[in-house]
């Protein structure tokens, strides 16, 4: 039994998704957290960030960091603070609340290393791991947006750097992150860099979710870790991909 829902009724459900070619939607909206089959994060739920420290949202406490040696002044935070000399001027889906980070033109000149990163969430049981979401990012000089995870308390790994979309173009983006299946505790960050003096300019990031595909051998293995089971909805909860 997994949390009221009989096995047999979830294995049966899981294998014909997996027969079928589907994977469970990450999009169900009852859960209410982070991670595989749980809540995308838009950001609009929760209070502005501590700097550095927590951010509390609906989907967990993420955390932000400022990682450069030698100056601690940009961060991802909330559109609504300072300095956010571009954050409300991005078309849809970025809209209401998201996060934010600018160089230009507060910091001038700075090196700065900031971290958005997500509560850790579960990967047991899954064949396919991956982070979607809405970003805008402007490069000026050698800055980079980095999607990198890590296992439990571990060393980041990267995955991708991601391109610059212009000043007010937002691009929906997904990212295989399936290095870090099969773990109990995984983070992922979006890191926001530039260790030399640049004067940079920004970046926007909403809509933040997972979408993660069961493995047909975690069928032999349920219970499958979920956010939160009795919401997985068993109907309704398979789509196309």
């Amino acid at each position: 039994m997994t949390k009221g829902i009989p096995r047999l009724m979830i294995m049966g459900v899981v294998a014909l998704a997996v027969v079928a070619g589907l994977s469970l939607a990450t999009a169900h909206g009852a859960a209410a957290q982070f991670g595989c089959f749980g809540t995308e994060e838009d950001f609009q739920q929760g209070g502005a960030p501590s700097l550095p420290g927590t951010w509390s949202l609906a989907s967990g406490n993420w955390t932000v960091t400022e990682d450069d040696a030698s100056y601690s002044y940009v961060y991802w935070h909330r559109n609504d603070q300072s300095p956010n000399y571009y954050a409300n001027n991005q078309p849809a889906p970025i809209a209401g609340y998201h996060a934010y980070a600018e160089s230009y033109p507060a910091y001038c000149g700075y090196s700065y290393d900031t971290s958005l990163i997500t509560p850790a969430f579960s990967t047991m049981g899954m064949r396919e791991v991956l982070v979607a979401f809405d970003y805008q990012f402007y490069v000026y000089s050698t800055e980079k947006l980095a999607v990198d995870y890590r296992i439990g308390a571990g060393s980041w790994v990267h995955v991708t750097d991601l391109t610059n979309t212009g000043s007010a173009t937002v691009r929906h983006q997904t990212v295989d992150v399936s290095g870090a299946r099969g773990n109990p505790s995984v983070q992922v960050r979006f890191r926001y860099y530039n260790t030399g003096s640049g004067c940079d300019w920004w970046t926007n990031i909403d809509n933040v979710g997972m979408d993660c595909a069961i493995d047909a051998a975690a069928v032999d293995e349920l219970p499958v870790t979920l956010p939160d089971p009795d919401s997985a909805c068993i109907n309704g909860v398979a789509e196309f991909r």
